[in-house]
């Protein structure tokens, strides 16, 4: 999707993934949110080329034909990785063989469940997206810049030292680590000692939140609607993790907010930007 204006451009992702995820889940196809779009959700900067679905081999043709049956055009490149579907002028990737990580269960049970566009989405964990972009590198694509630009905002989310660890062997890989050290970007996961293991987050002593990945000995521990318990260092990051999005402004609502059927809004203000008829803050 090119040319445009950026938030005319981000909006029509994010519209094409209204309509994709609830098709995929319908359709029973296990899949994850990745590529940049992925990297937005824990923080990072707005997408604005494409919308990345990362599903096992074997379920690409199931995943191709749900998108189809909801309305959006397919398309069948000569790449032997990816299949693609139109929502409009937003193109969505349909990944299956992304360089350097096969989708497989493993891959699709590290994804984190994230609040999106009123929606609940499969997130890729960022060490599975910065794997990909990583070895996908070469002398011909090298845009270190635009790998910096994402990592920044989301540093304490990522395992720097397990993605040193799937990453480093590439010598492409391998510059970005030493630019996001000497920033200090990283938490410089070359200075772990060759043959150590890093102990899993669920192993450690303290708590770990679960959308910056930072241990805490006195973290928020918040369970809704009798699901699974939420673990989390600050109500900023609980809210970023459970709090609905306003369908219009785009904004967490961690006050009472406004219903309209499944939607749900900030203000009667961005409600009735959208056509909701009648609505009223909720005082």
């Amino acid at each position: 999707m090119a040319g445009g204006d950026p938030e005319q451009r981000f909006e029509a992702l994010v519209a094409a993934m209204r309509i994709a995820v609830p098709a995929l889940r319908d359709a029973e196809v296990p899949f994850l949110l990745g590529g940049s779009m992925a990297l937005w959700a824990y923080g990072g900067p707005q997408p604005l080329h494409d919308l990345d679905l990362m599903v096992r081999p074997r379920d690409a043709d199931a995943a191709l034909a749900a998108l189809t049956a909801a309305g959006l055009r397919p398309e069948h490149p000569p790449e032997d990785w990816l299949v693609k579907a139109w929502h409009g002028d937003a193109l969505v990737d349909v990944i299956f063989a992304p360089r350097g990580l096969p989708i497989t269960d493993d891959v699709l049970a590290r994804g984190r469940m994230r609040n999106l566009a009123a929606l609940r989405v499969p997130v890729m964990s960022p060490e599975d997206v910065l794997t990909t972009k990583l070895l996908a590198l070469d002398e011909h694509q090298l845009d270190l810049s635009g790998l910096l630009q994402v990592v920044r905002p989301i540093r304490e989310q990522i395992d720097w030292a397990e993605l040193h660890r799937r990453t480093g062997d590439s010598p492409y890989a391998a510059a970005f680590h030493t630019l996001v050290e000497r920033l200090g970007v990283s938490s410089g996961p070359a200075r772990v000692p060759a043959g150590e293991d890093r102990k899993p987050r669920e192993e450690r002593a303290m708590a770990t939140c679960e959308v910056c990945g930072n241990d805490y000995d006195r973290p928020i521990e918040l369970t809704v609607g009798g699901g699974e318990p939420h673990v989390f260092d600050s109500f900023e990051c609980a809210i970023h993790a459970l709090a609905p999005t306003c369908e219009h402004c785009g904004c967490r609502v961690i006050g009472h907010g406004v219903q309209a059927g499944e939607s749900t809004f900030c203000c009667a203000h961005c409600a009735q930007a959208v056509g909701v008829g009648g609505a009223r803050d909720r005082v």
